[in-house]
């Protein structure tokens, strides 16, 4: 333990806290930058600096002030006092911190956000707001120490902690008793202390449970790039020192008088474990207290009468294994699910019990597992078991076990439900790290609400000279540069050099499920547009492709999404490709970047989209379209090329209709190219008479028979 000497700068280690000569202060308080470090500490040390030089930060200045006017020779500051360079020492400071406030004879808490007139107790005092009380390291500085000393942003007094004790509970909600050290932490319930750190928020995910290990007497290797895992851990450590059950009472109630058939399975997430993610999780569970089990049964007899059970006197014993915590608790089977009793109780005495349901695929086969909570829309009509979870459903934990909850869950007499009730052996998982979900469990999963459109997808199009267009005044863009627009959705492409080349994709829901569907262009005079249709047959306004378009069949009734070719949730790898050999798209959806989003990816392929491709090369002559167009159909008597100057449009015909007669009208089918970039693979074969607009060209030497093309009809 590095302390730092109130009468001359000089930094100086001991064994232990209880060896320090005349005992010493402590600083509490929110960092500010820059801290100074305990490397800059030892450096002006080095320089024979005093303890008025300026290059002591001024906290420190007036830290060392106020400790000598109270006639300590050693004060603690954590910012300084920790070489932070050896893990070892970084490890020992965090798991001794809790001791060490405990053994400071006076703890300063300098609170930099409330001025020295500051009346404490106005209801919106500063005193009351002020970022101490929200830090997660502050709540053990604020328990341990005898006397904690606050002090403003001047370092005037402000009072103690004995003196605004019920301010204090007031602001932080830590029973008074424990700031007054009239009642031990240990007689406050697990639940209750996780609560009182619910509010407060830490620079590291790991502090969220460094900080709370004084509070529980817990010593653990402090590993920092874990994340959550050391909440985890500490619940761990907890559980492994405590018989206290309120461990695990945390989440969201389940509103008294829903009955069992309104709630549904869902998909397994963070919420679904025994042991909480957060102390976060427990902002309601302040008031929860843990009882024996004999408890539990006399509660549940009031309730529900006698009950034939074997001895339960004896508090069962949860084994956390590496898969899951294994227990046999006092259970009730309702339909799909368990209520599962805690040895716990609410203020008012009733009996709090998990909402379990047995998972469908374990990953260890051999033995039952279960896991917490279901979703429940208690706002929307009853649902049955397998309906997919509705799009406002919430996650509920807990269940309060009283007369008028169970009757409203059971849908029965309680009498009926009476003989359910038996200790069972039961795994629940406190861990999705090895979770493997069931494969239909999959179709419970909330499908996202909207559409996101990364910045490459513009990239990705301009690549093939395509350019986006949009009049849709639901998208806008984002402050992650991503658009992101609400269904239904229609994006149209349209080429740069070739404008009648172009592609549409819609997206739009059906009930529940995403759909979509895409539309290709391809170069055409066409004097009659069709309009675009969505998937569900809806026509979309002010949208209009010519001739060749991949349209969908429409969702009908009594089919499974599972068999539309629309429905993106079912598509192989979340990706689908439209189109043929000449034009063809790939679609491909991901949850990003929230699991409420599909991300739209898309790539262009075949002949006529490739930007490397010779059909996309000015200048195209005949005699090499022949060398396309020769061997696709067979030859046919008579073939004409007509010009439409307006348009650079040209036209390939053939198959008289009347042999006698040269008008285009006399014709059955036309190849129609745009010049000069005329290639068989922006051919499209027209089926109706040509527009007037188009003359015929006639050959340099009128006795030379007519170009030999052959023309792809497809």
């Amino acid at each position: 333990m590095w302390l730092l000497s109130t009468r001359r700068l000089e930094l100086r280690n001991f064994a232990r806290a209880d060896e320090v000569p005349g005992g010493y202060a402590i600083l509490s308080h929110v960092w500010q930058s820059p801290e100074q470090s305990f490397h800059d500490i030892q450096e002006l040390c080095k320089d024979n600096a005093s303890l008025t030089d300026p290059r002591l930060s001024a906290k420190i200045r007036k830290c060392i002030e106020v400790s000598v006017s109270y006639n300590i020779d050693w004060l603690w500051v954590d910012a300084s006092c920790i070489d932070k360079s050896s893990s070892a020492e970084l490890s020992e400071a965090i798991n001794s911190m809790f001791s060490w406030y405990a053994g400071a004879l006076i703890c300063f808490a300098y609170l930099y956000d409330v001025p020295n007139s500051c009346a404490v107790d106005a209801p919106a005092s500063a005193f009351r707001n002020s970022k101490w009380f929200t830090r997660g390291w502050t709540l053990q500085e604020l328990i341990a120490p005898k006397c904690v000393v606050f002090m403003s942003m001047d370092w005037t007094y402000l009072g103690t902690k004995a003196s605004i004790a019920s301010l204090l509970t007031e602001i932080t909600g830590i029973h008074v008793g424990v700031l007054t050290f009239r009642k031990e932490l240990a007689q406050v319930s697990v639940a209750c202390r996780m609560s009182w750190a619910s509010k407060r928020e830490t620079t590291r995910s790991e502090d969220e449970a460094y900080c709370l290990m004084g509070l529980f007497g817990i010593t653990m290797p402090t590993i920092y790039g874990e994340g959550r895992e050391a909440f985890r851990r500490l619940q761990e450590e907890i559980l492994k020192r405590s018989p206290d059950q309120t461990l695990f009472a945390w989440g969201r109630l389940l509103p008294s008088g829903v009955p069992s058939t309104r709630l549904t399975r869902g998909m397994e997430d963070i919420s679904s474990t025994l042991f909480a993610t957060s102390p976060r999780d427990f902002r309601e569970s302040a008031d929860y207290k843990p009882v024996s089990r004999g408890n539990i049964r006399r509660t549940l007899e009031a309730n529900m009468g006698t009950l034939h059970l074997v001895d339960v006197s004896e508090d069962p014993d949860f084994t956390v294994t590496n898969l899951d915590v294994q227990c046999q608790p006092l259970v009730m089977n309702i339909g799909h699910f368990v209520l599962a009793m805690l040895a716990c109780q609410t203020s008012s005495g009733d009996t709090i019990a998990l909402l379990l349901r047995q998972r469908n695929q374990p990953v260890d086969t051999e033995r039952p597992q279960y896991s917490t909570g279901a979703l429940c829309d208690t706002a929307e009509e009853a649902a049955t078991f397998v309906t997919t979870a509705p799009q406002n459903a919430v996650r509920y934990r807990l269940f309060h076990v009283n007369t008028v909850s169970l009757s409203g869950f059971i849908g029965s007499p309680l009498d009926s439900a009476r003989d359910t009730i038996r200790p069972q052996t039961m795994y629940i998982i406190h861990s999705l790290a090895l979770s493997v979900p069931h494969p239909w469990l999959r179709l419970l999963e909330e499908e996202p609400r909207q559409i996101v459109l990364p910045p490459w997808l513009a990239l990705q199009c301009k690549r093939y000279n395509f350019e986006q267009e949009s009049d849709d005044p639901s998208v806008s863009t984002s402050a992650s540069q991503c658009e992101v627009a609400v269904l239904p959705l229609t994006l149209w492409f349209h080429h740069e050099g070739r404008p009648s080349e172009a592609f549409a994709i819609h997206l739009e829901r059906y009930q529940i499920w995403l759909c979509a569907s895409v539309f290709i262009q391809q170069p055409s005079s066409h004097p009659h547009p069709i309009a675009l249709v969505s998937p569900l047959g809806i026509p979309t306004p002010n949208v209009y492709f010519p001739l060749r378009a991949f349209e969908e069949s429409t969702l009908g009734d009594g089919v499974h999404p599972s068999e539309l070719q629309h429905c993106i949730r079912f598509w192989p790898q979340g990706s689908r490709t439209f189109g043929d050999g000449e034009r063809n798209l790939t679609l491909s959806f991901t949850r990003w970047p929230t699991r409420n989003s599909y991300c739209l990816d898309l790539s262009l392929g075949g002949t006529a989209y490739d930007p490397q491709s010779s059909s996309n090369i000015p200048g195209r002559s005949e005699a090499i379209l022949r060398k396309h167009f020769d061997g696709l159909v067979p030859r046919l008597p008579r073939r004409l090329r007509y010009e439409n100057a307006a348009s650079s449009m040209v036209a390939f015909v053939m198959g008289p209709a009347n042999p006698s007669s040269s008008s285009p009208g006399s014709f059955h089918r036309f190849a129609v190219l745009p010049q000069p970039q005329e290639s068989a693979q922006t051919a499209v074969v027209y089926p109706a008479p040509l527009p007037k607009t188009f003359r015929r060209r006639k050959p340099a030497n009128n006795n030379s028979p007519p170009p030999k093309i052959g023309l792809d009809t497809r």
